[in-house]
């Protein structure tokens, strides 16, 4: 199974709005992420009709077209060897302007051919959806990357990541993120959904654990989840529908040390999404509701779900990863 996935905000118009913070009160859906063996869906609340796609508790065993391979993805091609070129030297990034300068890793995704999906240092996994640079639409430059997924299934999956050295670990084992991001629609599902995955072992646990981003019910949502030892899969629900039509600042933060996540949505904290130790609820229970941090050494971007969903464009733009907080680019 791949669980995988990791500022000042320098403001622009995007930012001067007020954001919702959240109450934390949006139902989350039952079971497994349909497809993937231990990489479970977040959640659980009575009242939520149950959802329309299977899950791994529906047919006992995972859902075809998402093979366990634990924390090396087996259905990733190898990219080859990671591109050391890629880490930031201290000259800014074409197209962006100072947006990267001395970050631990910056991606603009402008060396690609467009058509194409990104090679190393990426690799990629796909099921039922597709993952091409896009020439036509970009936050700065002339590309971005674009994931599709065709939502016709429970399990589909358009996902790039890196792995390992240069970039991982990181100093501290305390990441932060930050990419522009375009979602022609958010799917009026209830289906669960993953855009940021940053995953690892957890020291002295031996086993793997991954914190993500991504959303349910339209909403932007935090997730944990294990596998290969205690079982847990903890949901941290907010009431944010990410913008649609638009490119938006999305920023995150795993700090491990403090057993700490955060988020921003165009330089604006959404207080709901900021988990300490726990979750007050989880679909999964070993670890008593509380995140284990991994020591971390890889991140997914791109779209991953769990349920039947409406189809998905997504595109990414203008990444960067560094030990503090990052901002969204001018």
């Amino acid at each position: 199974m791949r669980l995988g996935p990791l500022s000042v905000c320098l403001l622009f118009a995007a930012c001067a709005g007020a954001i919702d913070d959240g109450d934390g009160g949006e139902p989350i859906d039952a079971g497994l992420d349909a497809g993937a063996t231990g990489k479970e869906d977040a959640g659980a609340d009575a009242g939520e009709p149950a959802d329309a796609g299977p899950s791994d508790d529906d047919a006992g065993t995972p859902d075809a077209g998402a093979p366990d391979a634990g924390p090396a993805d087996a259905g990733r091609a190898d990219a080859g060897p990671s591109d050391a070129g890629r880490v930031d030297s201290g000259v800014p990034d074409a197209g962006h302007p100072a947006a990267c300068t001395g970050k631990r890793f910056c991606e603009d995704f402008e060396t690609y051919p467009v058509g194409a999906a990104p090679t190393a240092p990426w690799s990629k996994a796909v099921n039922g959806g597709t993952i091409a640079i896009d020439g036509t639409r970009s936050w700065s430059g002339g590309r971005s990357v674009k994931f599709t997924t065709d939502g016709g299934a429970a399990f589909r999956q358009a996902e790039i990541t890196i792995t390992g050295a240069p970039v991982f670990p990181v100093p501290g084992n305390h990441v932060f993120g930050r990419m522009m991001v375009w979602i022609k629609a958010v799917p009026t599902t209830t289906n669960h959904w993953t855009n940021i995955e940053s995953g690892g072992t957890v020291p002295d646990g031996g086993f793997y654990a991954a914190t993500r981003y991504g959303g349910q019910f339209r909403h932007l949502m935090a997730n944990y989840v294990t596998s290969g030892g205690p079982r847990s899969d903890c949901p941290q629900p907010s009431s944010v529908v990410p913008p649609e039509g638009r490119w938006a600042c999305w920023e995150w933060e795993f700090d491990a040390p403090n057993r700490t996540t955060r988020f921003w949505l165009d330089g604006v904290a959404i207080p709901a999404l900021t988990v300490v130790n726990a979750t007050a609820q989880c679909v999964y229970n070993d670890l008593n509701k509380q995140w284990l941090f991994p020591t971390y050494d890889n991140l997914t971007i791109g779209w991953e779900h769990y349920q039947v969903s409406d189809a998905v464009e997504f595109w990414v733009d203008a990444l960067a990863l560094d030990t503090a907080r990052i901002g969204c680019p001018p």
